[in-house]
């Protein structure tokens, strides 16, 4: 079983005075693009980008958890990711005696590697193009042929998942892998702006701050169940809510935000309204 190690880290946007070719494609038509790719300084060969037959950098670039984009680093699994990708993990293995979100965590060796349960890294295997095969016949059977030929292209540890592409006029075969043996490796606290001299000051407030927020003399915990509403005061109640893991099934939560003045301003008309 291959294992893969998570490093966790922020990412930070930089402007520089260059302009950049915009777009998006398919990594399979990357001979389409290659020659202007490389009008732009590119070194690699088309073969080296995207390739079915040997490693290639589409095996380097994966997708974490079913949302997010991580890298492969190293070969011994080392994966990158940003830090709201994998904040849950953090989460999950965080205390008060062990506040990872706080303070960062680091494994020294693969023994103090912690397991994320129920996450895991999709690779793609091959894009295909299908769209003959899929077009072929009646519009009403696209479907049908859709289910047929990923059931036949879905074998052993691969999962086939046919896209369309451009309005319904392409469509494509994803062949992707997964691997869930995923262990938390690294991940850096969070960036503060904050001056030298006051650094200390404000490292003993923060951890301060950090232990009142999962004391559980200041803390309500409950779930929501389906139709319900949450209402609260955003200046005077601190709110949050618990990690989710997608494989368990489904959530949605709808958000909405009302004006404190406005609500008070409504609640003084009706009071002044006669009937």
């Amino acid at each position: 079983m291959k294992k893969f190690l998570l490093i966790i880290i922020a990412c930070f946007s930089f402007q520089f005075g260059s302009y950049a070719v915009e777009g998006m494609w398919i990594p399979s038509l990357i001979d389409m693009f290659h020659s202007d790719m490389e009008t732009y300084g590119i070194n690699l060969s088309a073969e080296e980008i995207y390739s079915t037959n040997q490693a290639s950098l589409k095996d380097a670039i994966v997708q974490f958890n079913g949302g997010c984009t991580a890298e492969l680093v190293s070969d011994k699994g080392l994966l990158l990711t940003n830090h709201h990708c994998g904040f849950s993990a953090i989460q999950s293995h965080s205390s008060l005696e062990n506040d990872y979100l706080q303070h960062g965590f680091w494994s020294k060796n693969h023994s103090e590697e912690l397991p994320c349960t129920g996450m895991r890294v999709t690779f793609v295997k091959e894009i295909r193009d299908v769209t003959e095969a899929i077009m072929v016949g009646d519009a009403d059977g696209i479907n049908d042929r859709i289910k047929a030929m990923e059931g036949e292209n879905t074998k052993g540890s691969l999962l086939a998942k046919i896209k369309s592409f451009n309005q319904g006029n392409q469509y494509y075969m994803l062949i992707t892998e997964d691997f869930n043996d995923i262990r938390f490796s690294m991940a850096a606290m969070g960036t503060v702006d904050v001056d030298s001299n006051k650094m200390k000051i404000f490292y003993e407030a923060y951890y301060l701050f950090a232990k009142l927020l999962h004391s559980k003399k200041f803390k309500i915990d409950f779930r929501l169940s389906s139709g319900e509403i949450f209402c609260f005061n955003n200046r005077r109640v601190l709110h949050g809510r618990t990690a989710f893991d997608p494989n368990s099934g489904s959530r949605h939560l709808q958000g909405y935000y009302l004006e404190r003045d406005e609500i008070l301003a409504r609640l003084n008309y009706f009071n002044k309204l006669q009937v």
